[in-house]
C-alpha cells in the first residue's frame, strides 16, 4: 500500500471534519425544494467547508509553479469577474449567491495542488472511511425514492407528462437528478473502492444493482444512460484487461439475490408497483413519443431545453461586447446546458476560465496515476461533459465536490509507480 505523507495534524483534522461533512451531505440536503429566500443547511456547510480549504491551502499557493500556477490564476481571475459583476449586476443577490456557489464548489481543487509538493492534507485509510460513510449517507435517499415509488412517501418533486402532473421519485430532493447524480458517484466510487479490495465483489455487484434500478424509477434519462455507460466501461475494463476471465460466479449470485430481494419484496405490493412502473413508463416514453423532442427547431427540443438555449442567446445577444465578455454575473433563468450557464453567468472569459480549471485539472492529475486511475479520470469527464449537454453540474457546488473528491481519491490512490509491471483492479 502507499501512503502519502501527511501534512500538519491539526490542518489534516480540520479538512477531515470538511470530509466528513462533505459524506453526511446527501441527509443534510433532504429539505425539499429550496426557495432561495435564505440560506439552507447544505450552503452552510458548503461555505464552511470551502473556508476551511481556503485557510488550510493558502500558505502552500507560493509554492506553486507550472499548472498549479495556470489552475489557481483561473480560479482568482473569476473571483475577480464574479466581484466585478457583483458591483454592476442588476441583481446583485443573485450574483453574489452564484458568486458564493462557484467558490464553495471548485475551492476543493485546492487539495489536488497541494499535493504536487507530496503532501496531503488526508490519506488513503481516511478517504476509504470516508467514501463507506458516503455509501451508507447515500442508502437513506434511495430508501426514500422507494418509498415514493411505492406510495409511501409524499413526492417532492412532479412533472408534467401526458396532461397531468405526476410525481416522480427524487430520494426527498427537489429533483430527481440531484439523486441520480448522487448514485452515480457513488457507482464510480464502487468500482475504485473495489479495485482497492474495500469492499467485496458481493458488495459491489449488489450495491450496483440497487443503484441501477434507483436510477431507473427516477427516470432521469439521461442520469439512466450515464450510469450504464459507466458500469459498461469498467465491466469491460475488468473483463478484458484486468483478469481476462468469466465474471465470478460469487458475484453473479451477490447481483441476482439482490434483485430476487427486492423483486419479492415488490411483489408484496403488487398494485402500488405495477401503478408507480406505468408512471415511470409514461414519463420514458414521452422522449420516444413526441418527434419534435429531437428536432432543433421545435420548441419542444430536449423538452423544451430548445427554448432556453434560444432565450440564452437572445439575452446575451441584448447586451454589448463587454457584457458578452463578463457576462450579466448571475442566472437569469436556467440555460440547461453548462457551456450556456458559464456564458449567461461569466460571459466568454468565464467559459475559458471555467474549463481552464476542468481541463488543467485532468491534466494534473492524469501525469501522476496509473492505468486504472486514468481510466476512471475518462469517466468522470465523460460524466461531468455528457451531463452538462442538458444541465449545469459547475454552477451545483455538491455536484463539483463530488467531482472534485473523485480526482482526489483518484490521484491519492492510483499513484503511478515507477517501471509498474501489474495493472490495477480487482478480478
Amino acid at each position: 500500500m502507499l501512503y502519502y505523507p501527511v501534512e500538519s495534524p491539526k490542518k489534516s483534522l480540520l479538512v477531515s471534519i470538511v470530509i466528513l461533512f462533505f459524506c453526511l451531505r446527501p441527509i443534510i440536503d433532504l429539505e425539499g425544494k429550496y426557495d432561495g429566500s435564505g440560506i439552507n443547511a447544505g450552503g452552510i456547510v458548503g461555505i464552511l467547508a470551502a473556508g476551511v480549504i481556503l485557510l488550510c491551502c493558502y500558505h502552500y499557493l507560493k509554492e506553486m509553479n507550472g499548472l498549479s500556477v495556470v489552475i489557481v490564476s483561473s480560479f482568482i481571475y473569476l473571483c475577480i469577474l464574479f466581484t466585478y459583476n457583483v458591483f454592476f449586476s442588476d441583481n446583485r443577490g443573485a450574483t453574489i449567491v452564484d458568486f458564493s456557489r462557484f467558490v464553495v464548489g471548485f475551492s476543493p481543487v485546492l487539495l489536488l495542488l497541494i499535493s504536487n509538493f507530496g503532501r496531503n492534507l488526508v490519506d488513503e485509510k481516511m478517504l476509504y472511511k470516508a467514501t463507506k460513510l458516503l455509501f451508507l449517507c447515500t442508502l437513506v435517499p434511495i430508501a426514500i425514492s422507494w418509498l415514493q415509488f411505492l406510495g409511501y412517501y409524499p413526492y417532492t418533486y412532479f412533472d408534467y407528462v401526458n396532461n397531468a402532473w405526476v410525481g416522480r421519485p427524487s430520494g426527498g430532493y427537489f429533483q430527481p437528478n440531484s439523486l441520480a447524480r448522487l448514485l452515480i458517484f457513488n457507482q464510480i466510487l464502487l468500482y475504485l473502492m473495489h479495485s482497492k479490495g474495500q469492499v467485496t465483489l458481493w458488495f459491489k455487484n449488489g450495491f450496483t444493482g440497487v443503484l441501477a434500478i434507483t436510477t431507473l424509477i427516477s427516470t432521469h434519462r439521461t442520469s439512466l444512460i450515464i450510469l450504464v455507460l459507466v458500469i459498461v466501461i469498467y465491466e469491460l475494463y475488468h473483463y478484458f484487461i484486468v483478469n481476462k476471465t468469466r465474471v465470478k460466479m460469487e458475484g453473479l449470485v451477490a447481483f441476482f439475490l439482490i434483485m430476487s430481494i427486492m423483486t419479492v419484496g415488490l411483489f408484496f405490493a403488487k398494485t402500488a408497483v405495477i401503478d408507480a412502473f406505468q408512471k415511470s413508463i409514461d414519463t420514458l416514453s414521452v422522449v420516444f413519443n413526441n418527434p419534435d423532442v429531437f428536432n432543433p427547431k421545435s420548441d419542444d427540443f430536449l423538452r423544451g431545453r430548445g427554448e432556453k438555449y434560444k432565450m440564452t442567446f437572445e439575452e446575451m445577444g441584448s447586451v454589448g461586447w463587454g457584457g458578452k465578455l463578463v457576462g450579466i454575473g448571475y442566472e437569469k433563468f436556467e440555460p440547461h446546458n453548462d457551456l450556456l450557464r458559464m456564458f449567461l453567468v461569466t460571459g466568454l472569459l468565464g467559459v475559458v476560465l471555467y474549463n481552464m480549471i476542468l481541463y488543467c485539472s485532468l491534466y494534473f492529475v492524469w501525469r501522476k496515476v496509473n492505468t486504472y486511475g486514468r481510466l476512471s479520470l475518462i469517466v468522470y469527464y465523460l460524466y461531468i461533459t455528457i451531463y452538462g449537454l442538458t444541465l449545469q453540474p459547475t454552477g451545483y457546488p455538491y455536484f463539483m465536490w463530488l467531482f472534485f473528491f473523485g480526482l482526489y481519491f483518484i490521484q491519492v490512490v492510483y499513484k503511478r509507480e515507477t517501471n509498474q509491471t501489474v495493472k490495477e483492479g480487482v478480478a
